[in-house]
């Protein structure tokens, strides 16, 4: 075996291996769960109409203040991104109608980005899209084993946040 070959061969093995403790991590499990559950939200808001939805703007839309809208800069702080990159999802959003930008009477040099009427439309949308996928959940897990996940994942959530001061 020449020394290529072994070191594909142990990149094999390594990589075999990091699949099979990923496979046995509840935090890997649930994040692809969400990830696949977010694909399907936006795959299905693209069939009803909403076709300039992309994956990522599910990360900045549940973080909109929906009453008084946010600024870029605590959009980026709650999502852990760069003000670089929410500002360009804010601009998108905004060329599709979701969100508008105007200045933070509280501030001169801020600007608040807030949902508008498509806005809000999208992300009720999204909403009931959840439900559907829930429903879908339930009808595989069965109602006990639904609720017995969201409680468990509930308390997990808590136990960190707790630990922690996350969100």
């Amino acid at each position: 075996m020449t020394d290529a070959q072994a070191s594909q061969e142990r990149l094999r093995a390594l990589r075999e291996e990091a699949e099979r403790l990923e496979s046995k991590r509840l935090g890997n499990s649930l994040v692809k769960l969400g990830r696949q559950v977010f694909a399907a939200t936006v795959e299905r808001l693209r069939l009803r109409g909403y076709e300039g939805i992309r994956f990522s703007y599910t990360n900045l839309l549940p973080h909109l203040d929906r009453e008084h809208g946010s600024q870029i800069t605590e959009l980026a702080e709650r999502m852990d991104v760069s003000k670089q990159a929410v500002g360009q999802m804010v601009r998108q959003l905004e060329e599709l109608g979701y969100v508008q930008v105007r200045k933070d009477p509280s501030d001169g040099r801020a600007r608040l980005v807030a949902l508008t009427e498509e806005g809000f439309g999208v992300l009720l949308a999204g909403l009931e899209v959840f439900a559907e996928i829930e429903a879908e959940l339930e009808s595989v897990l069965g109602r006990e084993s639904l609720d017995a996940l969201r409680d468990g994942v509930t308390k997990a959530r808590a136990h960190l946040e707790s630990r922690d001061g996350s969100e």
